[in-house]
């Protein structure tokens, strides 16, 4: 199977919108197979645009997004919960609309940010049941959730890709995969070829 190589939009904007599309067109001509796009700020993405675009450069296309404070899944507050899970819903709508069929990123916890009380099981269980109610919608759309373990210094729930495998075994859904980040498995993983803790 040939190697795929993509890229994030990030590395030319900050914020998505229409006033981003010209560069799908850019990451086709630097020869890329792929663009990442960005759906932290999900009411500014215009997936019909992206798709017109993605399909003009004939360019494929990976979706991302983070967690906030405010839709922490983890949280205590079943309201917040709540929203995170909706959020994730309508990422998942948004990425296959314009015609991803992986929606990925730090999904499991609020990015960069620490609960009040001592982490435990239950920020565990808590991620673990939101993520498999995202999981089944996003199965009946053709959409694979993708789990992207960060350094500690920016999630508390899932640093490792051992830790990403036990969520995944956890929420028991078979649309759930493991999205592995180099420059976080350089500060986290003992072995980048065997990445695992046990």
């Amino acid at each position: 199977m040939p190697l795929s190589y993509a890229v994030h939009a990030y590395s030319w904007t900050s914020s998505w919108s229409n006033q981003s599309l010209w560069i799908i067109d850019h990451v086709k001509d630097l020869g890329f197979d792929y663009i990442e796009i960005p759906m932290m700020e999900i009411e500014k993405v215009d997936p019909p645009a992206i798709r017109e675009r993605l399909e003009s450069a004939s360019l494929g296309v990976c979706c991302s997004v983070v967690l906030s404070d405010k839709t922490d899944i983890t949280s205590s507050d079943a309201a917040t919960r709540r929203r995170g899970v909706a959020f994730l819903k309508r990422c998942v709508d948004a990425a296959r609309e314009m015609g991803s069929d992986v929606l990925s990123g730090v999904i499991y916890s609020a990015l960069g940010y620490l609960p009040e009380e001592l982490p435990g099981p239950a920020h565990w269980e808590r991620a673990a049941s939101s993520l498999r109610e995202v999981a089944r919608y996003a199965e009946d759309r053709g959409v694979t959730i993708g789990l992207e373990p960060v350094n500690r210094y920016e999630s508390f729930l899932i640093n490792t890709c051992d830790q990403a495998l036990e969520m995944i075994e956890t929420i028991g859904m078979e649309n759930v995969a493991v999205h592995l980040d180099a420059y976080h498995m350089n500060i986290e993983e003992n072995d980048f070829y065997h990445p695992t803790v046990k």
